[in-house]
């Protein structure tokens, strides 16, 4: 049984661009909450509802109200997550134009080959 190769980069990229958000929480324990919900939303195979991103992390189990105060209250400014998407996507994109390979935060080094 052969397997599929792997890309580490992939991970990388998605650290990267989490990484790039860092800036946009107050406290450390949001920031690495949020970080928990976008890796759930890679391991959940069914329906992406907060239990089942719960369920994943398992923490189904454990006490909800951190959870829900981060989706409930304003934890970190989601206009401001958007803002660091859109000037990653459009550094990236104009990179790409420029013949150039942008890492995940939009940075450009030479395109080889």
């Amino acid at each position: 049984m052969s397997t599929i190769s792997q890309n580490n980069d992939l991970l990388k990229h998605l650290f990267e661009l989490l990484q790039a958000h860092r800036g946009i929480f107050k406290q450390e324990r949001t920031y690495q909450r949020v970080v928990a919900l976008v890796l759930a939303e890679v391991f959940v195979f069914a329906r992406r509802t907060v239990t089942q991103l719960l369920m994943s992390l398992g923490q189904t189990e454990a006490d909800w109200s951190s959870w829900y105060r981060l989706l409930s209250q304003r934890r970190f400014r989601y206009e401001q997550a958007s803002e660091v998407l859109l000037v990653v996507t459009l550094r990236r994109r104009q990179d790409r134009q420029d013949g150039q390979r942008p890492d995940a935060l939009g940075s450009a080094s030479a395109a080889s080959g």
